[in-house]
């Protein structure tokens, strides 16, 4: 398995909520991170295989659209990230917690 990172920058909680929602149905993704970027900006982060992310990401695309006033800001997937990323970057796999964790 390959795995990868996919982002998705959204304006607002509620997108925020609706776009994590719709990619880890859409896919066996793991929520590593919601955080708050500054003012209404906030990005989700998951991690899986190449191919669950990339659906993942479309489907949290897709949703945004579902949200009155949502606004999609930014999304990137990382495709193999090199290992020196998970000593600098919040992209580790959650070990043990909900992911609901990440949102509150």
């Amino acid at each position: 398995m390959t795995i990868a990172i996919g982002m998705v920058q959204v304006k607002g909680y509620p997108s925020l909520l609706q776009v994590a929602d719709a990619m880890v149905k859409s896919a066996q993704v793991a929520v590593v991170s919601c955080e708050q970027v500054g003012g209404a900006y906030w990005t989700v982060v998951i991690r899986g295989d190449v191919g669950e992310v990339n659906a993942a990401v479309k489907a949290g695309i897709d949703a945004v659209r579902h949200v009155e006033g949502g606004e999609l800001v930014s999304h990137q997937i990382i495709a193999r990230p090199n290992d020196n990323l998970e000593f600098v970057l919040p992209v580790n796999a959650p070990s043990g917690q909900p992911a609901d964790d990440f949102l509150l």
